[in-house]
């Protein structure tokens, strides 16, 4: 008979630690599953901060050219510049020479009427 007692004793004892394993595997299950949705989430976030990186790339690419094509319109204009400013001296000139032909005119003109 005590050795029937003891018997359903560890049969119960047995039978509790199966439960508390059976437990602890469900919550250990747990664990790994939200660990798991964790991850996925991680991954989701960083494939979006990729994503943003890469069109922030995108974008500084965008601006450098931008900024070559400014820099390459800007060095058009002084161009633009320099030869306004040249064709400038070049019409002072010629309105001095024309200055000079017009009074050689009025000279000539002058002498010819004496």
């Amino acid at each position: 008979m005590a050795a029937r007692e003891e018997k359903k004793t560890l049969e119960d004892k047995l039978q509790v630690t199966r439960h508390e394993m059976i437990d602890r595997f469900k919550l250990w299950e747990t664990e790994m599953e939200i660990k798991v949705q964790d991850s996925e989430s991680l991954k989701a976030k960083l494939e979006e901060v990729t994503r943003q990186m890469d069109s922030l790339s995108e974008a500084e690419e965008k601006r450098r050219g931008m900024v070559q094509e400014m820099d390459e319109h800007q060095r058009y204009a002084d161009k633009v510049d320099q030869d306004n400013c040249k064709l400038r001296e070049h019409i002072e000139e010629l309105k001095s020479d024309l200055k000079v032909c017009v009074e050689n005119v009025r000279r000539l003109k002058e002498e010819k009427g004496r």
